[in-house]
């Protein structure tokens, strides 16, 4: 991977950056913020398949050391479908909050 990055392949380049900012989005504690880096982070998973499109184009076959980007495309798969799961629980969260103050 860091190969690619340094030989200057944009899309490698692209997906680093877009993963680097939505881990950082995801430290906030702003709702927004979280749900910026839950798009931001699914659009890097939208892009990584773009990705491993173009650079292994037509029928090929994959051995090991191949299909780690397809195993790396799944982990940002669970780990969207969690980040979703949890913007879900904070705005349920907060609707429980906001009725409990409004009871006292």
């Amino acid at each position: 991977g860091w190969n690619l990055v340094l030989s200057g392949n944009v899309n490698v380049i692209i997906l680093l950056v877009l993963i680097f900012i939505s881990t950082l989005l995801f430290l906030q504690k702003n709702f927004k913020l979280l749900l910026l880096g839950a798009i931001l982070h699914t659009i890097a998973t939208v892009f990584l398949f773009i990705t491993m499109i173009q650079m292994l184009p037509g029928t090929v076959r994959l051995e090991l050391r191949d299909i780690a980007p397809t195993i790396m495309e799944f982990i940002l798969l669970i780990n969207a479908v969690v980040v979703l799961l949890m913007l879900h629980q904070l705005q349920k969260q907060d609707k429980i909050k906001l009725l409990w103050s409004n009871q006292k």
